[in-house]
């Protein structure tokens, strides 16, 4: 086997040393900041765009790059890049959910990009500076990479879970990090003065309340009922040594655990609150051998063991003294890792590193000087990445020096990139908030240290009344101004009002916006009126229907549409666990947002998955306009080391397409080693060598 594997690194390297006859392409990088937002028509999010060529090289100045999102929409759909670098501002829409951005250079000359971020539907669940997790263990400590779960057990309260201002020890626990939930075994809860036992445990750390088993000797008995996880009360008789009754007894009772304490439930608790979720398939781990056992049974689990875990604001999980299984496989140590959670899901995280693409070596290497949940500073070597959705890489090399800090007042990041080029960038973004009803953010970039493009927003809540102020300004430093522009907005919006017995609410405010180019000025103010619906079910399959409808009415100097209208509905429906759909219908006549996607957008986003099978497309369709989008990737596994793959992309504005489809077939050397694979590009015309690391089918 290992010479099957030295023969399969020979090959490799001979054909990433070949040289290449790919067509001159340009890759497009996007970036947002801050990762989610509000979904209340108002809240913004900075995407950056980085647009290079091949080589690594800037495009020209004035490139106009193309985007468009499933939620919400841009304050200008076609922005223009200053030294490789330019920037558009995501308005949140009325339906939360999860943004697709997409990217696209006007006269689709490179593969588009995309990119998906978070609208949440209200500011409770904003992620925060403060929403940090730590995770330690005496024992066993495990992220399983496809589910995002991790897994601990250490004996006598040998796992320690600490948020905010909680403490959880456990013999065995489980956190499951897109739900955040946490279940417990064997736990002690301490939180202020207070310590409460529970045999089993079941916590949202959204809202900090759950379930718990536990002994109530001082709550008052007024009703007993009996049964597994229903029961209100039960009284029993420990046994000793000699399994005979005791003459002590216990009151031991599911109870709901509140933010202060713990009182008895009201109504039937779930029967499977406090059952640990499946890894994969086999049984359900609680102990550590249980949990190797389900790891045998599924070759495939690839999971990453640490000392420590700590999980940053729902974007990134650190690991102290990390090591990369595949089943019981060690592939790799780092004694300091990150892994960005809003990137990269169903490739082997080791493949942030090194990795051949289309027979290009891809390197992604950060080097951590010091990385903890308050600051982290990192040097990051990267050539041949792929930034679009093509295997087409590019060849640009890069140093960059990342510096990220997270304190109580917010959080931030400054980056040096392109250490050592003549295109370099600087920029910095910092989330600030000042108190529970006040926030700003901001993002500053300056190309080449010759501008500067800079975007901030500030909210703030009174009672009954919401401010939103969003700006953004690009000034040169050299001396031609013929690309300067700045922009401000400004929303003042009330509290909704119920609309009797129907499902909507009522927001209504004014708006005023500013800007300044070049080319001449403009400025409006106006009324604004918001209607949105609550999610409703429209089957018993539990299909929801989200719909939202807003008006705006400006009177000014060059306003594009005094009177502007948008308006989404959204249906979403699960076939079962493997299928989803999400479909929506989208309305704009705002002189801005039809220009890109036309009057009327209809978008679908489906997902299959089951053991041998994936399959996921997305479509959006605009009706009046000649702009398409369609995506489709797909994998069949056709025998325990064989694979197939097929990625298809089609985007198409204002009569240029892009159009490209890769096959690949994978082959795994064993059953625990990473792929190896060839495939055909259409864009390239011919067969290139890859390795995918592991598959999650």
């Amino acid at each position: 086997m290992a010479r099957q594997a030295s023969r399969g690194l020979i090959l490799a390297l001979a054909l990433a040393g070949a040289k290449t006859a790919l067509a001159g392409t340009i890759s497009i990088q996007l970036q947002a900041f801050p990762t989610e937002a509000v979904a209340d028509g108002r809240s913004s999010i900075a995407v950056t765009l980085i647009v290079r060529n091949s080589d690594g090289s800037n495009v020209p100045d004035g490139t106009q790059v193309l985007v468009s999102s499933t939620l919400g929409s841009f304050r200008q759909n076609i922005v223009q890049t200053t030294s490789g670098i330019a920037r558009a501002v995501l308005v949140a829409g009325n339906i939360p959910g999860t943004a697709k951005i997409t990217a696209s250079l006007v006269q689709n000359q490179s593969s588009p990009s995309t990119l998906e971020v978070e609208l949440v539907s209200d500011r409770s669940k904003l992620s925060s500076a403060n929403d940090y997790i730590d995770i330690s263990s005496s024992g066993s400590l495990e992220y399983t990479y496809a589910k995002r779960i991790v897994t601990a057990s250490g004996k006598n309260h040998g796992v320690r879970f600490e948020f905010r201002d909680r403490l959880l020890v456990a013999d065995d626990l489980q956190y499951i990090y897109d739900a955040q939930v946490v279940r417990a075994k064997n736990a002690s809860l301490k939180f202020g003065k207070k310590t409460i036992n529970f045999s089993e445990l079941f916590l949202d750390l959204r809202t900090q309340t759950g379930y718990g088993i536990t002994e109530v000797d001082y709550f008052p008995i007024d009703r007993i009922r009996y049964g597994l996880h229903q029961f209100f009360f039960e009284r029993y008789i420990p046994l000793d040594d000699k399994y005979e009754p005791s003459t002590k007894s216990r009151r031991i009772a599911t109870v709901v655990v509140t933010r202060n304490g713990m009182e008895l439930p009201k109504e039937k608790v779930p029967d499977d609150v406090f059952d640990f979720n499946k890894i994969r398939i086999g049984i359900i781990p609680v102990k550590e051998d249980e949990v190797k056992l389900e790891r045998d049974e599924d070759y495939e689990t690839v999971r990453i063991t640490a000392k420590r875990m700590t999980v940053v604001s729902r974007r990134e999980i650190q690991f102290q003294h990390a090591t990369f299984y595949v089943g019981e496989s060690k592939v790799f140590s780092q004694p300091l890792y990150r892994l960005d959670t809003l990137g990269m899901r169903d490739e082997f995280p080791t493949e942030q590193f090194v990795s051949f693409n289309n027979n290009q070596i891809a390197v992604n290497y950060p080097y951590y000087f010091s990385l903890e949940r308050q600051q982290s500073r990192a040097i990051r070597f990267t050539t041949g990445q792929s930034y679009g959705r093509s295997f087409t890489a590019n060849r640009g090399v890069f140093f960059t020096y990342e510096q990220t800090w997270n304190r109580a007042n917010g959080d931030g990041n400054f980056q040096y990139s392109g250490i050592g080029r003549d295109d370099f960038d600087l920029g910095v973004r910092q989330f600030l908030k000042f108190d529970d009803n006040t926030t700003a953010s901001f993002a500053i970039d300056s190309p080449r240290a010759k501008s500067l493009i800079s975007t901030g927003t500030y909210s703030h809540y009174q009672p009954g009344l919401q401010t939103s102020v969003t700006g953004t300004a690009q000034r040169s430093l050299d001396g031609t101004h013929d690309n300067d522009r700045q922009d401000y907005y400004l929303v003042l919006e009330k509290d909704p009002v119920k609309m009797g017995k129907l499902p909507w609410n009522l927001f209504y405010g004014l708006n005023a916006t500013y800007s300044q180019s070049v080319t001449g000025s403009g400025n409006g103010v106006g009324a604004r009126l918001r209607f949105l619906s609550h999610p409703f079910f429209v089957d018993r399959s539990h299909a929801t229907v989200t719909a939202g409808l807003t008006f705006s009415q400006y009177s000014g100097t060059n306003v594009a549409t005094p009177f502007a209208t948008t308006a989404n509905v959204s249906y979403a429906k699960s076939f079962g666990t493997r299928f989803t759909s999400v479909l929506t219908y989208d309305y704009a006549r705002d002189g801005v947002t039809e220009r890109a996607i036309g009057l009327h957008r209809l978008s679908s986003q489906l997902n299959y998955y089951d053991r041998k099978f994936y399959s996921s497309i997305f479509a959006a369709q605009s009706l009046g306009l000649d702009r398409l989008s369609f995506f489709a990737d797909a994998s069949y596994r056709i025998a325990d080391l064989w694979r197939v793959g097929y990625q298809y992309t089609l985007n198409r504005y204002s009569g240029s397409s892009y159009i490209d489809y890769d096959i690949v077939l994978a082959y795994r050397l064993s059953t625990n080693k990473p792929e190896f694979g060839f495939m055909f590009s259409q864009q390239t015309k011919r067969v290139g060598f890859v390795v995918l690391g592991m598959s999650a089918n």
